[in-house]
């Protein structure tokens, strides 16, 4: 359901992370992505 979220064809990176301490550090890189390639990042 994520892969498909919002309108249109564009490129989006999906990250789900394993426990809660990789939780805590995949949101420093998944902002580091979004930033670096300016695609829309989303964490569940």
């Amino acid at each position: 359901m994520i892969l498909h979220a919002g309108h249109g064809e564009f490129e989006r990176v999906v990250i789900a992370p394993g426990d809660v301490d990789d939780a805590f550090f995949i949101g420093f890189d998944a902002f580091n992505v979004a930033e670096h390639f300016q695609l829309p990042v989303l964490v569940v």
